[in-house]
C-alpha cells in the first residue's frame, strides 16, 4: 500500500507541482552576530566532511548520501555544530552557485565577483534538536565565522514558504528579504516566475 501512494504522488507531481520559495540576502560587511551565550557555550562547530556522520541528521541515511556526496563535488562547505559530546546537532552547507550568483546579482543590483558570494544550499537541524534555537545559534556562529574571514560579502538562500522553522531562523539573524521564487509544473512544462522586491 505504501508503495502504491508513493507511486501516486510521484505521477500527482509529474502532473501538477506548484511551490512558493521566499528569497533572503544578508551583506556581512559591518554585521556582528548576537549569540545566545547560553547555547552557544554548549556547541562546538566548524567545517566536515564526513558523510557518514552528515548522513545522521536525516531519517532516509541511504538516499541521502548520494546527495551529500554530490554537495562536495559541487565545490559547497559544510559548517556543522556539535554537543558537548560531539554528538552531530546541525549543518549547513554552502558555496558557490553561478545560476543563484547571476539572479542575485542581476536582481540585487550590487558589484560583487563570484569570489565574494556563497549561496546556502541545505540547511539542516536534527530532529530531536529543532525548535531549542540550535539553527539559530548555528547560523551565527557561520555569519560571524565568515565575516571573520573576511572573503564573503553576500550570502543568500530560498527557503520553502511553509518552512516556519528556517523562516524564523534567517529573520532572526539578519537575513533580509527580497522577493518570491515561484515554480510551477503542469503536465511536465515547468515554469519559473519571480517578484523582486526593489
Amino acid at each position: 500500500m505504501k508503495y502504491i501512494l508513493n507511486l501516486l504522488l510521484k505521477i500527482k507531481a509529474m502532473i501538477y507541482y506548484n511551490r512558493h520559495y521566499l528569497l533572503f540576502y544578508i551583506d556581512l560587511k559591518g554585521i556582528m552576530p548576537n549569540f545566545d551565550k547560553k547555547i552557544a557555550s554548549n556547541m562546538t562547530f566548524g567545517y566536515t566532511t564526513d558523510v557518514d556522520h552528515l548522513s545522521s541528521l536525516f531519517p532516509n541515511k541511504s538516499k541521502i548520501k548520494k546527495t551529500i556526496e554530490d554537495l562536495f563535488i559541487d565545490g559547497y562547505k559544510c559548517f556543522s555544530i556539535y554537543d558537548k559530546k560531539s554528538d552531530l546537532m546541525g549543518a549547513i552547507w554552502l558555496g558557490f552557485d553561478k545560476d543563484h550568483f547571476e539572479f542575485f546579482k542581476t536582481n540585487k543590483g550590487f558589484r560583487i565577483d563570484p569570489e565574494e558570494y556563497f549561496y546556502i544550499k541545505l540547511f539542516v537541524v536534527k530532529y530531536n534538536c529543532k525548535g531549542k534555537g540550535y539553527g539559530t545559534a548555528m547560523m551565527q556562529m557561520l555569519l560571524d565565522t565568515l565575516t571573520k574571514d573576511g572573503f564573503i560579502k553576500y550570502i543568500s538562500a530560498q527557503v520553502y514558504i511553509k518552512n516556519a522553522p528556517s523562516l524564523s531562523c534567517f529573520l532572526k539573524t539578519g537575513f533580509q528579504f527580497y522577493g518570491i521564487h515561484f515554480i510551477k509544473n503542469y503536465l511536465g512544462i515547468k515554469r519559473n516566475s519571480q517578484i523582486i522586491l526593489k
